[in-house]
């Protein structure tokens, strides 16, 4: 994996779709580290392709998977590299670029911005 492929921004996209539509997990047995991103099949389209775009970018091999259950596509990756980067919170980039990708990437996973009223709307049902 080469994150340094990838400009401020487009690290930021990553992470912030990764808060809103992202999961990892570690499977200690079979030492698999394991990033997924869950966007809808229907709406989604757009973002998932990028997504794979930046994915492939840097040297990873995604897989999608279409849940039928959910009506979504569930695009993984297992990479430890990878999940180190996504679940790393402690040096957090500050560039502006990295904040606008972050904030594109969230409302790309949570919520939507509406130009005819200059609102921008952000869904999320967590508790957290």
């Amino acid at each position: 994996m080469q994150l340094s492929k990838l400009n401020d921004k487009q690290r930021g996209y990553i992470k912030g779709l990764f808060e809103g539509d992202g999961y990892s997990y570690h499977d200690k047995k079979q030492r698999h580290y394991t990033v997924e991103f869950y966007l809808n099949s229907l709406r989604d389209g757009d973002i998932k392709e990028f997504l794979l775009y930046l994915l492939k970018k840097i040297d990873l091999t995604p897989h999608v998977y279409k849940d039928k259950r959910f009506n979504c596509h569930r695009i993984r990756v297992r990479s430890k590299g990878f999940a180190g980067f996504i679940e790393d919170t402690s040096t957090e980039e500050t560039s502006a670029g990295f904040k606008i990708g972050f904030v594109s990437g969230l409302l790309d996973a949570e919520g939507y911005v509406n130009l005819n009223k200059g609102t921008i709307v952000l869904f999320n049902t967590d508790v957290e």
